[in-house]
């Protein structure tokens, strides 16, 4: 069955991920926000992809400079998300949506997208679109596919937020704000009730726009425990977080 792309206008009724999950509305509603502001000023797009006239997935995607990402690059564009619904896999759906998009991107030299090994942004999928590991960070792996010979990949913005503690002091630094992903709010939401539970202090510092991410060095919704962000995968459970919370609490103890 062929599938049929369409382009999101910024319509709330058209955009699939996280509707009916109260738990991911506010995600669901920034991320709209954010698309709706960048489509107006052309510095962002998103398409839908249908199979038989049923929803199956979408791709996201900003102009490099222009995304709620800490990646930087000139005439180059970066993929935030892209989701094929599971009953859809295996139909042709991801590559029509990406080709899709790459057709959109004529004044770029390439595109990048960030990778969660197979967990997340599938690696292994964009390797074998012809994307190539241009960096990696703990398991993250940012990607790149040159559209042209000369084409040079983003770069990782690293992260010049620095905490102020004090002795013995657990913190959790926040950045909320440039929603991309109704599911980086959740996660967000997650850590903050633990570190709460754990008596951690809790800092909160809004991104606004994309020059308050880049002077903190962080991703939208980042959470930093005593100035570290040691979260890779959304779905590690509550014990996990828990753990590292304490464990940043024990290291921060003075010496006797």
């Amino acid at each position: 069955m062929a599938v049929e792309i369409r382009e999101f206008l910024g319509n709330e009724e058209d955009w699939h991920c996280g509707r009916g999950k109260p738990i991911l509305e506010k995600g669901r509603e920034e991320t709209i926000a954010l698309l709706r502001e960048k489509i107006q000023s052309r510095e962002g797009e998103a398409k839908l992809a249908y199979v038989g006239g049923e929803y199956a997935g979408f791709i996201q995607y900003y102009k490099t400079d222009a995304s709620p990402a800490k990646v930087a690059g000139e005439n180059t564009y970066y993929i935030c998300c892209m989701e094929v619904l599971e009953k859809h896999r295996g139909q042709g759906v991801g590559r029509a949506l990406l080709d899709a998009a790459m057709a959109e991107m004529k004044d770029a030299k390439g595109v990048a997208v960030s990778s969660y090994q197979d967990t997340w942004m599938s690696k292994s999928y964009f390797l074998r679109q012809g994307f190539q590991v241009v960096a990696e960070e703990g398991p993250m792996s940012l990607l790149f596919k040159r559209f042209t010979p000369d084409a040079q990949p983003p770069r990782q913005i690293e992260q010049s937020f620095r905490a102020s503690l004090g002795e013995g002091q657990v913190v959790l630094d926040t950045f909320p704000g440039m929603c991309q992903c109704p599911f980086s709010l959740l996660f967000y939401e997650r850590v903050k009730k633990i570190a709460r539970e754990e008596g951690a202090e809790i800092r909160e510092h809004p991104l606004k726009n994309r020059s308050d991410l880049i002077r903190y060095g962080v991703n939208p919704y980042a959470t930093l425990i005593n100035g570290k962000d040691p979260w890779y995968d959304p779905t590690i459970p509550d014990d996990q977080i828990r753990a590292y919370i304490r464990k940043a609490k024990d290291e921060s103890q003075p010496e006797l």
